[in-house]
């Protein structure tokens, strides 16, 4: 739910503790994903591998052809630990190209402009 829908963390254990799937913090759900990296490249290389024979043909070759996501992780708690992340995908061969996991404090008082959409 949480990635393929977009839905919080905290909503998505919510949801699934009210279905009977499972009972877990979305701390420790969020710990499970940074440990998934590995299954996470399979998944999508196995969804998409059909068409990997087909990158110069859909992508072209003189362009390296990147989707790209950025979300913003908010820990419970008055602390207020949030983390952004960003996850950048080859579209050529469907490979990992980058992840960055940053870490930024925020404080009382602190007024943030996001980017526009």
């Amino acid at each position: 739910m949480h990635l393929a829908c977009g839905i919080s963390l905290r909503s998505t254990v919510a949801q699934a503790k009210a279905s009977g799937i499972v009972d877990i913090a979305d701390v420790r759900l969020f710990n499970h994903f940074r440990k998934c990296n590995d299954f996470f490249k399979w998944c999508i290389t196995e969804l998409l591998k059909e068409n990997i024979n087909r990158s110069g043909e859909l992508f072209g070759n003189l362009h390296k052809w990147k989707a790209v996501d950025e979300s913003l992780v908010h820990e419970p708690g008055q602390t207020g630990t949030h983390r952004r992340i960003h996850y950048s995908l080859n579209l050529a061969d469907l490979s990992e190209d980058q992840v960055l996991i940053i870490d930024f404090n925020v404080s009382k008082g602190d007024v943030f402009i996001p980017e526009a959409s």
